[in-house]
């Protein structure tokens, strides 16, 4: 742990406290970024916030910024794919001319739009250049505050699989607002070179009105002619009208070696606090793909009224010294305060190792008051 870590986070939060938020915000531009702030040495670009609450019929903003750019005369295009079905995409300018820096992305969602969180990722295209996509951002998709609903975690999202064996996952399912049902879970996207066994146990949940109900599965990998990594899977549940989905990156065996690199994963990615003053253990892991080998520096992003870091991330730097994955943790504390029901808080855990950086996103909601 940085001896600054707890100091830097409260700092966040009293600066918002005080009103001082463009100083928060400037402090997270300077570290969400999809690539190294160097103006004019390379593309550097950034969309938030992390996620956005909308209800149906409503629109959320994402604001994009330009940081630097290969070429400081181009200008840039934008695009944003995983939409609900239905919902437009309104980006203000669509092209970024010359010396322009800011756009923003107004999403437009149906009346009609199904409950859930729809992960969103925004293309950024310099004239000359390769496209870049964002890490992706959330869109989800809420009636009104106090409606049922349920909350998804799974874990790892991140899985390296090899010719020895298989992996596990595991999911589970949390009521929110006294929510009673019956919760359906899927797995989809994959490939001849994946087998479930078993498939997600068990498929149909029933939860409510309190506690958290648990299932998982296995995956295995069967070499199946040429091998296309990584695969990217979509995990599914549904209640009537409410959808919520998980991305799995699986990274796989090709038979070429391929660049050595790392997977960041993190358990859990959506918790919600019971009680005030409460602490929660937040458990990471990195894992070397292709016989990576070095230090991994980790880092925390948020921005909070009511989330407090005690300590973590731990260790830091992660040595990488073998093919074993190395584990580590961070706590939070929980206070709401003014105002007494604040939004969700996102986190965003980064690992960075010379110019490879991967990042989760984890969501965590206040105490009751």
């Amino acid at each position: 742990m940085r001896p600054s870590a707890f100091l830097t986070a409260n700092r966040r939060w009293a600066l918002r406290r005080l009103g001082a938020l463009a100083v928060t915000v400037g402090l997270i531009a300077a570290y969400a970024g999809c690539g190294d702030h160097l103006t004019g040495s390379i593309f550097s670009w950034t969309v938030t916030p992390y996620g956005r609450i909308v209800e149906p019929g409503g629109q959320a903003v994402f604001a994009i910024n330009v940081a630097s750019k290969v070429d400081i005369n181009a200008g840039v295009a934008f695009a944003v794919r995983g939409l609900p079905a239905g919902a437009t995409a309104d980006i203000s300018p669509p092209e970024l001319p010359s010396g322009a820096q800011d756009a923003t992305a107004t999403i437009t969602v149906p009346a009609d739009t199904e409950l859930g969180t729809y992960p969103l990722i925004f293309t950024a295209t310099e004239a000359g250049q390769r496209p870049i996509d964002s890490v992706w951002r959330d869109l989800i998709v809420e009636n009104a505050a106090g409606q049922p609903d349920f909350s998804l975690e799974i874990g790892p999202t991140n899985l390296v699989l090899d010719v020895a064996g298989g992996q596990s996952c595991d999911f589970k399912l949390w009521p929110r607002n006294n929510f009673v049902g019956t919760v359906d879970v899927s797995l989809e996207g994959l490939t001849d070179d994946l087998e479930l066994a078993p498939a997600p146990t068990p498929s149909s949940l029933t939860i409510g009105p309190v506690g958290a109900t648990s299932g998982g599965f296995v995956l295995l990998f069967r070499a199946n002619g040429a091998v296309q990594s990584p695969v990217v899977l979509t995990f599914r549940a549904v209640s009537g009208a409410i959808t919520h989905t998980r991305t799995i990156t699986v990274t796989l065996p090709t038979g070429g070696g391929g660049d050595a690199d790392f997977t960041l994963d993190v358990r859990p990615t959506d918790f919600t606090f019971a009680a005030q003053h409460d602490e929660k253990t937040f458990d990471f892991t990195v894992t070397p793909v292709n016989g990576f080998r070095g230090d991994v520096d980790m880092a925390l992003v948020f921005e909070s009224s009511f989330l407090f870091l005690v300590t973590g991330p731990s260790p830091d730097p992660v040595a990488i010294t073998s093919d074993d994955p190395v584990s580590g943790n961070f706590i939070f504390y929980a206070f709401t305060g003014v105002p007494p029901n604040p939004p969700p808080t996102d986190v965003t855990l980064r690992g960075t190792s010379g110019a490879l950086t991967h990042e989760v996103h984890v969501t965590v909601g206040p105490p009751p008051p």
